[in-house]
């Protein structure tokens, strides 16, 4: 078995110090940053999703009022007796809420 020289030593030494200075580097973030960046996140795609869901379901709203306006109209023969009700305004009437 050879003795180990020191280029041995130094080749060692520089292996570690470039180890070490790319763990330093690549190293995931801390605890906090690592949360704060899932929970952006999270309320990112939380967000985005509402809004799309908000963007599909109004014109298929429209269309099922303005089907529901003309069903009753030919329908119904009494029609000006009912009143088509819209559901946002029944939200607002406080004999309608359950406590």
């Amino acid at each position: 078995m050879r003795p180990l020289s020191t280029d041995h030593f130094l080749l060692a030494g520089l292996s570690f110090g470039m180890g070490l200075a790319l763990g330093l580097l690549l190293a995931p973030a801390s605890g906090n940053a690592t949360r704060r960046r899932l929970a952006n996140s999270a309320r990112e795609a939380s967000d985005s999703a509402r809004n799309q869901a908000h963007a599909l379901a109004e014109p298929l709203t429209d269309v099922a009022r303005q089907r529901a306006h003309a069903f009753a109209e030919r329908h119904i023969p009494l029609a000006d007796d009912f009143d088509v009700v819209d559901g946002r305004d029944m939200l607002d009437d406080p004999r309608l809420r359950s406590s």
